[in-house]
């Protein structure tokens, strides 16, 4: 290999294996792939369970016959088939992805595999969080390397909607301010501090000072500021970059939101993925 890999490659491949782990675990909307508890192959290894175990089918009251097949429903549990799938379908990209992720210890002693190599491009480097991945790398890496990744090289996204309605936190100007999600930062960094609103009236010199903590759980500010009126502050907003007091900080929780000047509007505090990515799915 004459050209080391690089962040940006490795975020599209990495991308592309969330993807595919995304299509295993599937949805309960299609009720195909590996599932929750209600739905895909995890309902469906609970009631062929049930079947052998005699609980649904009484034919299976018979002890020959639960002997036979105890060890069969126990091993093909669907927790089981997921950790295979991976194994099987995904571990060979991921082990080459990492082998060329080695090839930077020529320069970059520290960096000897895809762990090191996230580490170095999400912390060490002097351009911070060029290499955080999604979600789902959580559970790919934890499936082949028997452990969890370090929780500075994993994103999560998490914005105002059906699944957190309050996003990380929902403040109405003068009215109710209700806390929202809070990552958990023993398994994610966060994302990048962003504030979205509507309804939003204010004039003169403005700003928003968002309180919370950051990607290490440290006390952390975020802050925003301008003229009413003026680029970013108009009535509504879909959303626009907080600046961090402390620089790369991301959010992971937020504790309060303050205004001055800002009179009218309901503001969202978010966390969302690197600029440039999109979420990770397969057509």
């Amino acid at each position: 290999m004459s050209t080391l890999i690089t962040p940006t490659q490795v975020n599209t491949i990495g991308d592309k294996l969330c993807a595919v782990y995304n299509s295993l675990y599937g949805s309960s909307a299609s009720g195909f792939g590996y599932g929750g508890v209600g739905w895909g192959i995890q309902k469906a290894m609970i009631d062929l369970a049930a079947i052998v175990d005699g609980a649904t089918d009484a034919t299976f009251c018979d002890t020959d016959l639960q002997v036979l097949f105890a060890a069969n429903a126990q091993a093909q549990k669907a927790s089981q088939i997921m950790t295979t799938a991976i194994s099987s379908g995904i571990a060979q990209w991921f082990n080459t992805l990492s082998a060329a992720c080695g090839m930077y210890a020529s320069t970059v002693p520290t960096v000897t595999e895809i762990a090191s190599f996230l580490y170095y491009y999400n912390v060490t480097d002097a351009t911070k969080w060029q290499c955080l991945q999604a979600p789902m790398w959580k559970e790919i890496f934890t499936a082949l390397r028997g452990t969890a990744p370090n929780p500075l090289t994993v994103y999560l996204e998490v914005l105002q909607g059906a699944t957190y309605t309050n996003a990380l936190y929902k403040s109405i100007v003068g009215g109710a301010q209700t806390p929202g999600y809070d990552i958990d930062q023993t398994l994610y960094a966060g994302g990048f501090p962003y504030i979205q609103w509507t309804g939003g009236n204010g004039s003169g010199a403005c700003s928003i000072t968002v309180a919370g903590e950051n990607h290490l759980g440290t006390v952390a500010s975020y802050s925003l500021s301008g003229t009413w009126g003026a680029g970013v502050f108009t009535t509504d907003n879909t959303g626009v970059a907080l600046v961090p007091a402390v620089l790369d900080n991301l959010i992971t929780k937020v504790t309060s939101v303050t205004f001055v000047n800002i009179s009218a509007g309901t503001f969202y505090v978010e966390a969302r993925r690197p600029s440039g990515r999109s979420i990770p799915t397969v057509p």
